[in-house]
């Protein structure tokens, strides 16, 4: 059962939405934590970079080709899941640079390998892939790309994972 299935176990969730990083990394990490303590059932970052690039490509793209807003929200539903994916790719990756002895490349920012630990973030981007690719179905044999690009970005998540337990 996924966190956000379970959430909605009782019918009703409080769903907190904060831009990551704004003003700054110190006190976004003060505001998601209150909102913790104060009972939020899901907590979700919108990222000012990555994910909102994504969904913002999406569905401009799905403008540009004239697509029907059902379709567009389904790419940008796409974007914001891929982004979501993305983001923690590449905190496995900053993570593994990082126990590897190189610089960190964050600068104690809270990512979601802090957050939720390695196998946890893992287990985040394994519901974005899934949920990704959920989204994009609808486009048939021509989503077959964005699938791809999806377990692509998972498996390198999944492959970070596994590497850091060696």
């Amino acid at each position: 059962m996924s966190k956000i299935t379970k959430a909605f176990e009782n019918k009703k969730a409080l769903i907190a939405f904060i831009t990551g990083g704004d003003p700054d990394t110190e006190t976004t990490e003060k505001l998601i934590l209150a909102m913790e303590e104060s009972g939020a059932d899901i907590i979700e970052i919108i990222g000012k970079k990555t994910g909102g690039l994504f969904v913002a490509a999406m569905r401009c793209a799905g403008h540009l080709c004239a697509a029907g807003e059902a379709a567009t929200a389904a790419l940008g539903r796409y974007g914001d899941r891929f982004g979501l994916l993305f983001q923690i790719a590449d905190d496995v990756a900053d993570s593994l640079a990082e126990s590897a002895g190189g610089r960190p490349r964050d600068f104690g920012k809270r990512t979601s390998v802090s957050a939720l630990g390695l196998p946890g973030a893992v287990a985040l981007a394994r519901e974005a892939q899934g949920a990704a690719i959920e989204a994009i179905s609808a486009f048939g044999e021509g989503a077959a790309p964005f699938v791809r690009l999806a377990e692509e970005t998972f498996a390198l998540a999944e492959r970070g994972g596994a590497q850091a337990n060696h």
